[in-house]
């Protein structure tokens, strides 16, 4: 309940203390990064192939060995077209706890594929 919150509800005619009519959803933030509150959510499963394709082949335009992707996707179980998706930005530094523990989905063991990238 900062400032940045405090403005984006203000912005959308609220403060903390609207009652909200039953159903509405309203956002706290522009942006939903893990370091600003931010849920980790794992669609693995439910994701069409073709967009880890992309974000293999992101990585290795700038040739990245370890690269975390990311990117808007209009609908995870389309298959990838120029229009229903963005690449965001590629994370050198990825933070790759989000995939260990996320709020929803299950572990990937990220660690264990890093180490054996790195043949330790």
């Amino acid at each position: 309940m900062g400032a940045e919150e405090t403005a984006f509800l203000l912005a959308q005619d609220l403060n903390f203390d609207s009652i909200l009519e039953a159903g509405r959803e309203v956002f706290l933030r522009r942006n939903s990064n893990i370091s600003t509150g931010g849920d980790s959510l794992d669609f693995t499963e439910q994701l069409h192939a073709g967009y880890a394709e992309l974000a293999v082949a992101s990585a290795a335009a700038v040739r990245a060995r370890i690269c975390g992707v990311d990117m808007l996707i209009h609908d995870i179980q389309a298959e990838p077209t120029g229009d229903n998706y963005a690449v965001l930005e590629l994370n050198f530094n990825p933070a790759l706890h989000i995939h260990d523990y996320p709020y929803q989905g299950r572990n990937r063991e990220v660690e264990k594929h890093v180490l054996d990238l790195l043949e330790l």
